[in-house]
């Protein structure tokens, strides 16, 4: 291994455990998937639980005495935390929100059974999942990206904030961008077609929203059987965990949080969506990363004509995903689209960054050519090296102000 190598795996490693041992406080999403885990059904025992494993101050938030956490969505917070906290039925109700992420709840619950405190196993989930990840970046970049330009690169891209924040927080943000990546990376750039379409699989069961991405990559990659099996394994899913139809999930964080979601009927009538829609919208638009990230999606459109498709596969990802849940919340938007986001950096540093558009292989060959006659000219580029050239500079700009 070389020494480039070496230095990003020791930072990776102690990025890792920076981010297990500083872990996010005050979510209360953390209370329902500790209940899960338990299969007790009981309520008090997860509150207690959390209330021995964090801050006071903290622990008060969550049971609506206190600060409301970030987490918190509308102006009804403290209300919706308190009734969680003194009735278990309503508390229960709110399960089926959680359920329809299995695959992080049994990778916590073999954590757990293994002797980690229930607290400390979930968030290692998350931060192990952040550890693949990282994984994965370096094997993608360093097939563009040489020495310690590589570890510049990669090390610049799996510190990037909206990373981090899922790395130490326990939720399954992190465990569905590393499964989701890891596919589309075997896919892309791999051709094994068959553990990519796996993972890719995989991250639906950690997260339902990974349906977008997977569906749209499955189209394009003409893969007929995985895209069925993403449709069954989500429908399967939302039926056999009782999951709430879209109008309660539309309802729930963008207009008022429901105390009863069984017994309560919504209704969203499209003035009550657009309005959320375009106010949501020009939030996160102008209060986060996402106009950045949609700039620079758009230099790689115009200026690499072989990333076009991937990049358009993208950017409508999150077009799609805010379509169907208009995210705008400043504070967790970017981890609603941080795989979508790492997709885009990853392609942008692999042909802005990157010493050229050729594969390693391709280079070791033009290499050994030279090599046998040094009297022929420099190795044949490609035609539009010029045209890229000219959109570089700019594509560069978007790239840092993103970094």
């Amino acid at each position: 291994m070389k020494k480039p190598a070496i230095a990003y795996l020791f930072l990776l490693i102690a990025t890792t455990l920076v981010c297990t041992l500083k872990p996010i406080y005050g979510v209360w999403d953390e209370v329902a998937y500790m209940s899960l885990v338990r299969q007790d059904h009981n309520a008090a025992a997860a509150y207690a639980e959390l209330q021995r494993s964090i801050p006071s101050k903290e622990y008060e938030g969550l049971i609506g005495m206190g600060s409301v956490p970030a987490s918190a969505p509308n102006d009804d917070g403290s209300v919706y935390m308190q009734d969680m906290a003194t009735h278990p039925d309503h508390f229960m109700q709110q399960m089926p929100l959680y359920k329809v992420k299995p695959l992080f709840l049994a990778a916590t619950w073999v954590l757990w059974k293994f002797g980690l405190p229930l607290f400390t196993a979930l968030h290692t989930v998350s931060s192990l999942s952040f550890f693949m990840t990282g994984l994965i970046v370096w094997q993608w970049l360093s097939k563009y990206i040489f020495g310690w330009a590589a570890f510049l690169v990669a090390s610049t891209v799996i510190l990037q904030p909206f990373l981090l924040q899922t790395a130490r927080a326990p939720l399954p943000d992190a465990l569905g961008i590393a499964l989701l990546v890891a596919g589309a990376y075997f896919v892309r750039e791999q051709k094994r077609d068959l553990l990519g379409a796996g993972l890719l699989l995989l991250s639906i069961l950690a997260r339902p929203d990974n349906l977008i991405f997977c569906v749209l990559f499955f189209i394009l990659q003409w893969m007929l059987i995985p895209l069925v099996c993403a449709v069954a394994i989500h429908f399967a899913v939302n039926h056999f965990t009782h999951g709430w139809s879209w109008a309660k999930l539309f309802y729930h964080p963008f207009v008022h949080w429901l105390l009863t979601p069984q017994s309560t009927v919504v209704h969203v009538g499209p003035r009550l969506y657009l309005g959320i829609l375009v106010k949501n919208t020009f939030n996160i638009t102008m209060h986060t990363q996402l106009f950045l990230f949609v700039v620079l999606g758009i230099w790689l459109i115009l200026g690499y004509r072989t990333q076009r498709t991937f990049v358009c596969l993208c950017l409508g990802t999150i077009f799609l995903h805010q379509m169907a849940f208009p995210i705008g919340d400043n504070i967790n938007a970017n981890r609603f689209f941080a795989p979508e986001y790492l997709l885009i950096l990853l392609v942008a540093a692999s042909v802005i960054l990157g010493e050229n558009l050729w594969s390693q292989t391709e280079r070791k060959q033009e290499s050994s050519k030279v090599s046998k006659d040094s009297t022929q000219g420099p190795p044949p580029r490609h035609n539009n090296r010029r045209k890229l050239r000219v959109l570089k500079i700019p594509a560069m700009i978007s790239s840092t102000a993103i970094f």
